[in-house]
């Protein structure tokens, strides 16, 4: 449920550029570590974000070395860290 340190893997096969590896920490640190306010700045500060996700047909979806269900992960971030 998490992207290892420095790995990367997923983050060309985004056509939005979205950057993976940092939605899917902000979300880390909203749930994990239970820095809501912290992740939500964090994650309104990109300038593009995982709301991309929500239309996407998901070419991200088996490129995590560890199996983390991206697609997924981004969507319910967006939920998660969205202000709107």
């Amino acid at each position: 449920s998490y992207c290892a340190p420095h790995c990367g893997a997923c983050l060309g096969s985004c056509p939005e550029e979205v950057p993976i590896h940092d939605v899917l920490r902000h979300r880390m640190y909203f749930e994990d570590y239970r820095s809501e306010k912290e992740a939500i700045e964090l994650y309104s500060k990109l300038d593009v974000n995982a709301s991309a996700c929500a239309s996407c047909s998901a070419p991200c979806l088996g490129s995590c070395p560890l199996g983390v269900s991206i697609p997924e992960r981004m969507r319910g971030a967006h939920e998660l860290l969205s202000l709107v």
